[in-house]
């Protein structure tokens, strides 16, 4: 059935990207492990990371743009894609004449090459579910994923008249082509690729399988070479594998190896904890002990950064899990769950710099006189954000952290100079809210909570089936999105090579909802629908 959806609706313009045998599917393994060691070197390759994926969106939207416009689509699908799209183009020509700028005509076109894959990958799901046997549940996940998809397109859009009309345009422009584009054209690449060539996706996803798992052995080794006293010095101080820290409890550090921040560091640990496992189960449907295993040193690589935002992520997206696993294997995941929670309270607790900093949390909430903390400089900026948020409500500031920085080194120059990381909002909620005002705040809520409620029925329904590796499969990838989304309230994920790493796990979970409601009904008490299959 996979097979013959991906026939009729491929594209005939990246036929020749599409049919690749098995030399270049390994040659996707390879890509795959390059991206990732890409995003695991942070700033020094995610900028090329961004830059690779933005020119491979508009390769492909430029050979398949006129293949989609050729097909048969629904009157209604058609006016809001469509139409959305033309108003938004006239309104952001208008605005470019205005303004000027070859950084905005940049802009545009990149946006509506985006807009071409968003449209791409909305028939292409559309197809796959409309073969489908009607049912309630069904309905529920066809309504909720073309509402995801909707959302998206207008909130990219949005977000480019927003930076356009903005204050700081230059500045804003350039993050908007720079990373969102990219965070949503690699979204929309993930369904192509699946829709059309499952092969290289599969592949490309073993390759950052084991780059992930390479990653994670070399921060624990980092990490356990620092706590027996064997790290030379030079690593720590020269080079910036570990942050120390001086408190009145006496000396710490933080694990920071390979990124330039501990707070990254964390939330790498956090995401691969939840996507070596669930990555492994998708391509085979078992868990290898060596997965397992990556796991649980994933877990102890983000109690080495003493990341508060990423522990409380882990913990809420276990406890997710936990939550959305069966009866039988809740049994399983219990004592787990406990084991690692009194493992990473005894560790924080035990920590000099987190109690210091616990401490003086009590001292700045009792209004005492003492030094800022960093509970306290995350409050301050997210009060300045929410003043600048208050003067411009609907169309914010523009796109990006840059943006951001300049406005309140602009309006509070006192603020900014004394408190440290006032680069973005600590939150990606007020975040959104400062680039493109209460409406993009509102789009960003429709994506991901469309996308969040369509990945739940999806783990009710494989709760239903007599496998329930793949329910264990789907319960990982929501405490995933779980974690993220509380990562995202202390602190900002949706920045460089992290931003892309949430829009590709963002994807995953539409790709998962996909496959659960679109394999052979024959097959459906005899094969869980992973992604090797149909391929």
């Amino acid at each position: 059935m996979d097979q013959y959806v991906a026939k009729k609706n491929k594209p005939v313009g990246l036929e020749p990207f599409l049919n690749l045998g098995k030399f270049y599917a390994w040659g996707a393994f390879a890509v795959g492990c390059v991206g990732a060691f890409a995003f695991v070197l942070d700033r020094r390759g995610g900028d090329v990371l961004l830059g690779s994926t933005l020119a491979v969106v508009v390769s492909f939207a430029a050979f398949s743009l006129v293949p989609i416009f050729r097909r048969k689509t629904p009157t209604s699908t058609a006016f809001l894609l469509g139409g959305t799209t033309l108003v938004a183009s006239g309104l952001a020509g208008l605005l470019v004449i205005h303004r000027g700028g070859g950084r905005a005509i940049l802009a545009v076109i990149g946006a509506l090459c985006v807009a071409v894959l968003i449209r791409s990958s909305a028939s292409g799901a559309a197809a796959l579910l409309a073969r489908q046997h009607e049912s309630p549940i069904q309905e529920q996940v066809k309504h909720r994923v073309g509402l995801c998809f909707a959302s998206l397109l207008a909130y990219l859009l949005w977000q480019g008249l927003a930076s356009l009309a903005g204050p700081f345009p230059e500045i804003s422009l350039k993050l908007f082509s720079r990373e969102l584009l990219a965070y949503v054209g690699g979204f929309c690449l993930c369904f192509i690729l699946w829709t059309h060539a499952r092969n290289i996706l599969r592949y490309a996803l073993k390759g950052i399988t084991f780059a992930l798992v390479i990653a994670i052995v070399g921060m624990l080794l980092v990490a356990m070479l620092q706590a027996t006293g064997m790290l030379p010095s030079a690593c720590a101080t020269q080079w910036g594998w570990i942050r120390i820290e001086s408190t009145e409890f006496g000396r710490s550090w933080r694990l920071q190896f390979p990124f330039e921040h501990h707070n990254r560091a964390g939330f790498f640990g956090m995401l691969a904890t939840f996507l070596i496992p669930a990555l492994v189960l998708t391509s085979s449907l078992a868990t290898p002990f060596w997965a397992l295993l990556a796991a649980l040193s994933s877990v102890l690589v983000t109690i080495a950064t003493v990341t508060r935002g990423a522990l409380l992520g882990l913990g809420a997206g276990a406890i997710a899990v936990v939550c959305s696993a069966s009866a039988s294997t809740r049994k399983s995941f219990l004592p787990v769950l406990a084991v690692l929670t009194i493992v990473s309270g005894m560790l924080v607790i035990v920590s000099p710099s987190q109690r210091a900093h616990w401490k003086d949390a009590v001292r700045w909430l009792r209004e005492e006189k003492n030094s800022p903390t960093s509970l306290s400089s995350r409050m301050t900026i997210q009060a300045v954000a929410l003043e600048l948020i208050a003067q411009r409500p609907l169309t914010g500031w523009g796109y990006g952290y840059s943006t951001f920085e300049t406005a309140a080194r602009q309006i509070f120059p006192s603020l900014a100079s004394r408190i440290e990381g006032m680069s973005h909002p600590h939150n990606h909620w007020l975040e959104q809210a400062f680039a493109g005002g209460l409406p993009a705040v509102f789009l960003f809520a429709l994506f991901t909570f469309s996308r969040l409620s369509a990945l739940a029925l999806a783990v009710r329904h494989a709760s239903t089936q007599p496998d329930k590796r793949w329910m264990l499969c789907l319960a990982l990838w929501f405490g995933l999105e779980i974690a993220i989304q509380v990562y995202g309230l202390t602190n900002t994920a949706l920045r460089r090579n992290l931003g892309l790493a949430c829009y590709l796990v963002w994807a995953g979970s539409l790709l998962l909802v996909l496959r659960t409601f679109t394999r052979d009904e024959s097959s459906a008490s005899t094969a869980s629908p992973h992604l090797e299959s149909g391929r």
